[in-house]
């Protein structure tokens, strides 16, 4: 925030980043990473992120009356479910 540098341990410490990997295993990692989020909730992860990515400019009750939006869009989509059962996630 002030343009100090932050070593990956600290970043680590403070909750900035998730993990620390050797460049070596980078593409492991990523794909790994990857593969996770993919089998995920993509219809929720898809939702969350453009919440992330695209903030509301006009206020609390514009950004509260977007998420209420995702959240009853992810509640109808196929993806949700109420059963105690292991998910199977379609994206939609």
């Amino acid at each position: 925030m002030r343009g100090t540098p932050v070593d990956a341990d600290t970043a680590a410490r403070w909750g900035l980043i998730d993990d620390v990997v050797t460049p070596q295993s980078l593409d492991a990692t990523s794909a790994a990473l990857a593969g996770e989020l993919a089998a995920g909730a993509t219809f929720s992860l898809t939702h969350t992120k453009s919440l992330l990515n695209n903030p509301s400019l006009t206020g609390i009750d514009a950004a509260l009356s977007r998420e209420a939006a995702s959240v009853e869009a992810t509640i109808r989509s196929a993806d949700f479910f109420a059963e105690r059962r292991d998910p199977d996630f379609s994206g939609n």
